[in-house]
Formats: C-alpha cells, structure tokens, sequence
C-alpha cells in the first residue's frame, strides 16, 4: 500500500513539470529557486510575523489605560461613599438597579446568582458611562461591589473605550 496518491493528471504534470526543470540551465533554476524563496518569505512575513507584531503593539500600547480604568473600578469598590445615602437604599436591590440603569441611560442583563447576589452585565458599553453609574450606585444605593470582570471589545472600527462588562453587587 503506497502512501503516495496515484492521480493520472497529477503524475502527468509532475512529469512535464520535471521536463521543463531539467530543460532549464543551471543559472535559471538557481534564480527560480531564490525568487520561491523570496516569495515564501514574504507570506510568511505577511501573514504570521507582521499581525503579530502590530498585536503586541496594539497590547502594550492598551495596557496602561485598561490597567488605569481597572484601578479606578478597584478605588471605587474599596472605598464606596456611603454619607450620600437615599431613601432608595432600603428595599429590594434589583429594582432599585433596574431605576438606576434607567436613568443613567444604560442597558444591563441583570441576574440574581445562586448566593442571592445580583449580577449585572453590561454588552459593548463605554467605560466612562459604567464608571459615573457605578459610582452613583455605590454613593446612592449603598451597594457593595463584590466582584467586576472588564474586557475592552475589540475588533470593530470605532469602538473607542466601549468594553463587556460584569459586576457582582449586594447590599
């Protein structure tokens, strides 16, 4: 059983091909052999190497203000002001968010988990807006922040500061 595939028409290229290489002078099939060489290179280059590069860039050239944005998030769920309590910081939490979300303009999956926290996530919203409401929420509402997932979205023209967000809220 032969591993090699035995299509006529391919053997038939393959032998002109061979033909055609033998036929070739020595200067000529070196100069081929360096223009494949060449051409190799250069998608090689293209489609692997320079991406790369430009994402690295585009990683490190990010990380200071998303890490900038996540200490300003973490400075918010350390030391939340509570003086500036409402009435609406008693009762249920969940409509007081859905209020809260409501007039700051902003759409939310809300969610309570298995431990009777809520959790509410936001789909490619910009930061600043999460920020001020967060900081509202925790000032108004008296809520804790017991947990925050932030990833910028990515690959879209234009999403500037937009990210998916999640935070994990009790009272």
């Amino acid at each position: 059983m032969s591993a090699r595939l035995n299509l006529p028409a391919l053997d038939a290229a393959r032998a002109r091909f061979d033909a055609r290489w033998t036929a070739l002078p020595p200067r000529d099939r070196r100069m081929l052999v360096i223009g494949a060489v060449a051409v190799g290179l250069a998608l090689f280059w293209t489609l692997l190497v320079d991406p790369a590069l430009a994402g690295r860039e585009r990683v490190q050239r990010d990380l200071p203000r998303l890490q900038a944005e996540a200490a300003e998030v973490a400075g918010i769920a350390a030391n939340p002001p509570r003086a500036q309590r409402n009435l609406q910081a008693e009762g249920p939490l969940r409509p007081a968010i859905e209020a809260a979300l409501q007039e700051g303009g902003l759409r939310a999956d809300l969610a309570t988990n298995a431990a009777g926290v809520l959790v509410v996530k936001f789909s490619e919203t910009p930061y600043p807006q999460i920020a001020d409401w967060l900081a509202r929420v925790v000032a108004d509402l008296g809520v804790t922040i017991e947990g925050a997932a932030i990833t910028p979205v990515e690959g879209k023209a234009g999403a500037g500061g937009k990210v998916n967000a999640e935070f994990t809220l009790r009272r």
